[in-house]
C-alpha cells in the first residue's frame, strides 16, 4: 500500500509523500466537495437526530464545535427543503432563502436561479423584490396605513413602511445597504432632538429571522419587523410595527429639533 502523499489536521493539510497531479487534483476536489455540501449534510444528519432522539440530540449540538444557532439552521434548512428539491448547481445559501416557502415556489426559484445563474444574493434580491410569491400576487390584510393598502407580506414591505414612519419614530436614516446591517443612521436621544447616537437597524419581515439569517446581535442594535415572534428573548431591541400601527402608538410628524 503506498504511503498517503498528504496528511490533515484541523488547521493544515500537509505533504507526506509525492503525490502525483491526479491524487492532489482528487484531494481538491474532494474537499472542496465537503466545503460546498457539509450545510446539508450536518442538517440532515440534526434533523434524524431529533426525529430519533429527541432531547438527546439537542444537547449533542452544544459540543459539536460549531456555534449552535449555525448548527439549528442547517437543520431547519434540512427539514424545510427536502432533498428531491435541492440543486447541486447551488449553494446551501440559495436553499435557505427559499426554506420559508412552500414546495412549489421552492421549485420555481431554485430552477430560476439556476438557469440564470444566479448568486445566492441575487436570488434574495429577486426574492425581496417578489415576494416570494407565484405570478398571482400575495398581499397582507388590509391596513390602508398613509396609503399603504396591505400589510406587509415580506422584508421589503417592513423597509418601505419603515421609510414612511422613521421621522416620527425619531430616526434620521444615513444608508441603506445590502451587506448587515440593512441600515445605518442616527436616532434621537432626547426631547429636544439636540442629542443623537449613532444606530445600526436590520429589517426582518418576523425578528426571529434575525437568528436563521445568522446575523451577529453584537453587529446590530435595532430589528425593525412587522411581527415580534422572538419577544422579550432578543439580545436585540426589536421594534414591532404591527403593534404601533393598531395600537396608534406612532408620534404625529415632529420636526429636527424641537420637542414632539
Amino acid at each position: 500500500m503506498s504511503k498517503e502523499a498528504f496528511t490533515f489536521s484541523a488547521t493544515a493539510v500537509e505533504l507526506a509523500g509525492e503525490p502525483k497531479f491526479d491524487d492532489w487534483l482528487a484531494k481538491l476536489k474532494g474537499v472542496t466537495m465537503v466545503a460546498k455540501f457539509y450545510q446539508f449534510w450536518i442538517g440532515d444528519l440534526l434533523a434524524i437526530g431529533e426525529e430519533r432522539f429527541a432531547e438527546k440530540a439537542d444537547l449533542v449540538m452544544n459540543d459539536l464545535g460549531l456555534e449552535y444557532q449555525s448548527l439549528a439552521n442547517m437543520k431547519w434548512v434540512s427539514k424545510k427543503v427536502a432533498p428531491e428539491r435541492r440543486r447541486p448547481e447551488l449553494s446551501w445559501q440559495h436553499h435557505l432563502y427559499v426554506a420559508k416557502m412552500g414546495p412549489a415556489d421552492q421549485e420555481r426559484w431554485l430552477k430560476r436561479a439556476v438557469e440564470k445563474k444566479m448568486s445566492s444574493a441575487t436570488l434574495k434580491h429577486a426574492i425581496k423584490l417578489q415576494g416570494g410569491a407565484g405570478p398571482r400576487r400575495l398581499v397582507g390584510p388590509p391596513i390602508d396605513f398613509r396609503g399603504l393598502r396591505y400589510a406587509p407580506i415580506n422584508e421589503a414591505g417592513v423597509v418601505y413602511l419603515f421609510g414612511m414612519v422613521s421621522r416620527e419614530l425619531g430616526f434620521l436614516i444615513e444608508s441603506v445597504q445590502g451587506p448587515f446591517p440593512d441600515c445605518e443612521g442616527k436616532r434621537r436621544v432626547d426631547p429636544r432632538g439636540d442629542k443623537w447616537l449613532s444606530v445600526r437597524i436590520e429589517f426582518e419581515y418576523k425578528s426571529k429571522n434575525f437568528l436563521l439569517h445568522g446575523h451577529d446581535a453584537n453587529q446590530c442594535d435595532v430589528i425593525v419587523c412587522w411581527i415580534n415572534d422572538w419577544g422579550k428573548d432578543s439580545p436585540v431591541e426589536v421594534i414591532e410595527l404591527k403593534s404601533l400601527i393598531k395600537n396608534k402608538k406612532l408620534l404625529p410628524p415632529w420636526p429636527v429639533g424641537t420637542t414632539s
